[in-house]
């Protein structure tokens, strides 16, 4: 725990004292790796493989674009079951076609039907909008699993972001033997980015999911 501390507090301090880092590619590509080093946590997937389902994480447009890619992609390749992604509340950018803003949801099933994913194959999940949204999404296909009688889920999502979202799945999973494979896109992250995801995954891994874990074993 303290190393991992210590670690991050080197990092900023670094960080912190470099002006214009993107400048010095180099020492760029140094802090990116250094910082990637313990926040990813990707599973072996192989062609051929079967998943009861495959749930795509939520994000920015930006960042779906990529798990939207990636999803097509491995479509090809095994079977997924029933496909699954956030459902987000909202709307996005005005459509020329449609004569008006489409709403966030409308907007991820056309950028799918683009990559011949029909709207019939798709549902989306809802959360219950909690503040950390990876426990919230963890939360809600837990109870939906469970639901369905769903025993496998392939879950894609930033590369940055698969150690956090597979120790928070595993530990909603392990209520009923549900089993998670995550893998990643092919997102890029900044520095900051990196950092970041750096103190959520200390975050999640020391307060979050322990607290977490308690309240699954009924323990007060």
């Amino acid at each position: 725990m303290y190393k991992k501390i210590a670690l991050s507090t080197v990092i900023f301090v670094a960080m912190s004292a470099v002006i214009g880092l993107d400048s010095y590619p180099r020492l760029y590509d140094y802090f990116s790796k250094l910082l990637m080093k313990g926040i990813v946590s990707e599973d072996v997937v192989e062609d051929g493989m079967s998943f009861d389902m495959v749930y795509v994480l939520g994000g920015t447009q930006t960042s779906l674009l990529q798990k939207y890619a990636r999803l097509a992609s491995l479509r090809t390749k095994m079977n997924l079951g029933r496909i699954f992604i956030l459902d987000r509340p909202g709307m996005t950018a005005y459509s020329s076609k449609k004569k008006r803003n489409l709403t966030n949801n409308e907007w991820s099933f056309m950028q799918l039907e683009r990559r011949s994913i029909e709207n019939t194959d798709l549902e989306l999940l809802s959360t219950d909008g909690g503040y950390f949204g990876t426990l919230s999404e963890a939360r809600a296909l837990s109870r939906l699993m469970k639901e369905r009688g769903f025993l496998t889920v392939l879950i894609i999502t930033a590369p940055h972001h698969t150690a956090r979202v597979k120790m928070s799945f595993d530990r909603m999973l392990q209520d009923f033997g549900g089993k998670c494979y995550v893998t990643g896109s092919t997102e890029k992250a900044t520095l900051e980015e990196l950092f970041m995801e750096n103190i959520k995954l200390m975050v999640y891994t020391f307060v979050l999911l322990p607290i977490e874990g308690k309240h699954w074993r009924g323990e007060h």
